[in-house]
């Protein structure tokens, strides 16, 4: 290890927590805890170009765009929001900006108390459309997996979250203007 590693922290899976918009019968925008979930890996998907100079040996690559996905695999418990408003899009069949979906991720290792009785923590925020895959492949619980694929910008965020919430639904803070961000949002993900 490096000199001074090991006097420092690494960073735990547990410590990034996502965040499921499920639409109320309202029509507003709530966010829960994304729980229960076996896999929920993120993957850049990488777009290079890359050329090759005349004068050099070598091929000089370059980044050109990205499309994040993220793979999911979840347990089926009942009555747990983010669950079943993925179960609702998977079992109804839903397409277009029906399947479409934000997703918060909170960096929980800037989470603090900031007003005695909420937590504040940096968070982004996407667009993603829902993409089922499969579901029931196991005989002693209900599972569904599927993948998460950007649907539009990644913006960072501010969230706040109740102290005796334990982290299971977020607010957008009012400072990131919330209100034109969701509509940016929803207007990228009908383009």
């Amino acid at each position: 290890m490096g000199v001074g590693i090991d006097q420092l922290d690494v960073k735990k899976r547990s410590e990034k927590l996502s965040f499921l918009e499920v639409q109320t019968s309202s029509g507003e925008s709530e966010y829960y805890r994304m729980e229960a979930f076996t896999n929920l890996t993120f993957s850049q998907n990488t777009e290079e170009s890359s050329v090759q100079f005349v004068d050099e040996d070598t091929k000089r690559t370059r980044v050109v765009g990205h499309s994040e996905s993220v793979d999911y695999e979840f347990l089926h418990y009942i009555g747990q929001p983010a669950l079943e408003e993925i179960v609702k899009i998977t079992e109804g069949e839903m397409i277009g900006k029906k399947a479409v979906r934000n997703i918060i991720t909170v960096d929980m290792t800037t989470a603090n108390l900031s007003s005695g009785s909420n937590y504040t923590a940096k968070a982004t925020i996407r667009p993603y459309s829902v993409v089922p895959n499969s579901n029931g492949g196991s005989t002693e619980y209900m599972s569904y997996s599927g993948t998460f694929k950007a649907n539009g910008t990644k913006k960072n965020i501010t969230v706040s979250c109740g102290k005796d919430n334990e982290w299971e639904k977020v607010t957008i803070q009012a400072g990131t203007s919330s209100a034109n961000l969701l509509s940016e949002i929803h207007t990228d993900s009908e383009e």
